[in-house]
């Protein structure tokens, strides 16, 4: 009877520190989470104050250069409806031919996102909604953009431009009515259709970047 009593006694103690051992684990695990929550939440709102930032550069950089392929589609217009008794306007001119031969390429200010997307810790954003529209907008809405502006920037520096100045003589002595009106030139004019859908693009990508702007901007407060 002794004996069993000793033993009970034994296994009453090794279960005592078995329960405190993994009491001790237990709560070694609670805190850990705790702090990595902690350190998430942390890295979560800083995430939000760099991308805000980052947002408003691009919203910036989104305007003008939707300005500005609004203003060559205008000197792609000009140039179309020039003719060899069109009247000279050397100022016109000079403003719509330089729109003509210019390019503008849109270079996201994606710093924040590139980098917590690195780290595999995109899923610290607990808002999934705005975590969808933040991807959305840097794998689909960007991209799209900067494709369809490249691909308008090759056709038009191997087309309009390379035509243009092979055959153009600018100075008060110009030929440039007789050059757009050329047949082979008003072709190639035809490419600034493409804008029409580079501006659609700006479009959706500044939309895109105000209703993110707008939550992170909320979540930061």
């Amino acid at each position: 009877m002794t004996k069993n009593k000793s033993w009970l006694h034994k296994a009453g103690e090794i279960a005592i520190e078995i329960l405190i051992i993994v009491f001790a684990i237990s709560f070694s695990l609670f805190l850990e989470r705790q702090r990595e929550e902690s350190n998430d939440q942390k890295l979560e709102k800083d995430f939000y104050s760099g991308l805000t930032i980052d947002l408003k550069q691009d919203r910036e950089q989104l305007q003008s250069d939707r300005k500005f392929f609004v203003n060559m589609s205008h000197a792609f217009d000009y140039f179309k409806r020039m003719s060899d008794t069109t009247k000279l306007n050397a100022d016109s001119i000079n403003v719509n031919y330089n729109y003509l031969i210019s390019s503008s390429d849109f270079v996201s200010n994606s710093a924040h996102y590139q980098a917590l997307k690195s780290t595999g810790k995109l899923s610290i954003i607990e808002n999934k909604e705005l975590l969808n529209q933040i991807i959305s907008l840097y794998e689909t809405k960007i991209p799209i953009l900067i494709s369809s502006t490249r691909f308008f920037n090759d056709k038009k520096e191997h087309g309009i431009i390379a035509y243009a100045e092979s055959h153009m003589r600018m100075g008060k002595n110009t030929n440039i009515t007789q050059v757009m009106s050329d047949p082979i030139a008003k072709n190639y004019l035809l490419t600034g259709g493409y804008i029409t859908q580079i501006i659609n693009n700006y479009d959706d990508a500044l939309k895109a970047v105000d209703t993110v702007l707008a939550k992170t901007t909320k979540e930061e407060d």
